[in-house]
């Protein structure tokens, strides 16, 4: 009798090897039973797990731009850059966002600086408060980059702009979110 000792299971596993066997066997008796979609289907398939969307299909970032006064837009040529007043100013990734910004504003040729909101020079045309949203997938990304352009004299708002990459497909640093801002308004 002790020969077969191996074959001795206790009663308190016996729930647990029933349901080992029952699995093991919808396994194999199911491992047939699926076929292979056909070849152009198949194609269709691989071509849609990738960022080889179809066209149609493309995920597209969602950019809205709101011009108030245009001729006010293009009279300003100064502009100072602040961070909203509810987001975190100690955040490293929000001064990223307000240096992307302020360097894109420079780039078309407008004179740009970045500081807090109680030391905006009485000379600057433009005050542009700027509100990073960052969300976390996997890794922290800027979903949400708002920015609103305000009269610094009247505290009028001229433009308000914001892009939204929310598909892991098209997120982008906030440099490249802040440049297509940026030129989304100017255009």
């Amino acid at each position: 009798m002790t020969r077969h000792s191996w074959l001795t299971v206790p009663h308190s596993s016996l729930p647990h090897l029933a349901a080992i066997v029952v699995c093991a066997a919808i396994f194999v008796s199911c491992s047939g039973c699926v076929t292979p979609p056909p070849p152009e289907i198949a194609k269709d398939m691989q071509d849609r797990t990738g960022d080889s969307y179809p066209a149609e299909m493309q995920p597209r970032p969602e950019i809205m731009v709101g011009v108030n006064d245009r001729s006010a837009l293009d009279a300003m040529k100064s502009f100072y850059v602040v961070l909203d007043p509810s987001a975190d100013s100690t955040d490293e990734d929000n001064a990223t966002a307000l240096k992307a910004v302020q360097q894109a504003l420079a780039a078309r040729g407008g004179v740009a600086t970045v500081g807090p909101v109680s030391a905006i020079p009485a000379s600057i045309d433009c005050k542009v408060i700027v509100r990073p949203q960052w969300f976390w997938d996997m890794g922290k990304y800027l979903l949400v980059l708002y920015v609103e352009f305000s009269d610094n004299r009247t505290g009028k708002i001229v433009v308000y702009a914001s892009s939204h990459r929310a598909h892991p497909i098209v997120r982008r640093p906030s440099e490249f979110m802040a440049n297509e801002l940026v030129e989304a308004i100017y255009r």
